[in-house]
């Protein structure tokens, strides 16, 4: 692969990537991510974007396991629980 190629690639898994984290937990028809990510690759930029948003532990890309309406959708990782803040005793006084 030369440099164009990498970078035109890598532009290509960026705007995938962009488009589902401002879409999260919103599936997303194939179809449109195909215009996105280039009619003859579109699932390997979404390949691409499912492994940087992991790498990144900013959750994962789900397929919703549907061959004829195939679409896709980001999942942000799952907010740690809080434990309530109990006043200390010195506090109540």
């Amino acid at each position: 692969m030369n440099t164009a190629e990498a970078d035109r690639r890598h532009s290509n898994a960026e705007l995938v990537e962009a488009y589902l984290v401002a879409r999260p937990r919103q599936w997303v028809p194939a179809h449109v991510l195909a215009q996105i990510g280039g009619f003859c690759a579109w699932r390997t930029r979404v390949s691409d974007a499912r492994r940087r948003i992991e790498s990144g532990g900013r959750g994962t890309v789900e397929w919703n396991h549907q061959v004829r309406t195939s679409a896709y959708r980001y999942v942000p990782p799952p907010v740690p629980a809080v434990a309530p803040t109990q006043p200390q005793l010195w506090e109540a006084l």
